[in-house]
Formats: C-alpha cells, sequence, structure tokens
C-alpha cells in the first residue's frame, strides 16, 4: 500500500477539524446531546489516527496556511 502524502493527510486533518466545530458537531442544534457526543468521540478517533499517520502533531501554519 502507496504511503499517503503530508498534503493530503492534512486535508483530512483540516476537515475533521472543521467537523468538530461547535456548529458543525452539533449540526446546529439538530441532534440530541448523546448524538453529538457519539460524533465527537468518532472525529477524534478519526484526528488520533490521522496524527498517528503524519507521525507528529502538525503545526498552525501547516493546517491553516495563508
Amino acid at each position: 500500500m502507496a504511503k499517503r502524502t503530508e498534503l493530503s493527510i492534512l486535508q483530512d486533518l483540516r476537515n475533521v477539524e472543521n467537523a468538530l466545530s461547535p456548529e458543525n458537531l452539533n449540526c446546529d442544534g439538530e441532534i440530541s446531546a448523546s448524538e453529538a457526543q457519539m460524533k465527537y468521540i468518532e472525529l477524534m478517533k478519526k484526528r488520533k489516527a490521522l496524527i498517528a499517520e503524519l507521525g507528529r502533531e502538525p503545526t498552525d501554519r501547516e493546517m491553516y496556511p495563508l
């Protein structure tokens, strides 16, 4: 299996970070608190796996380039 590029991993991390925003996490209040908590747990698992794949914690500059 080919190793993914850092750019690809960082893009996936940005997507997870975006999904973790309060508005997105709670679907603008459309889901229950327990559903939001389950969503949070799954997103954090995905984030942890992506950090492991990257091999380090990304910098803010990498996550949010200008």
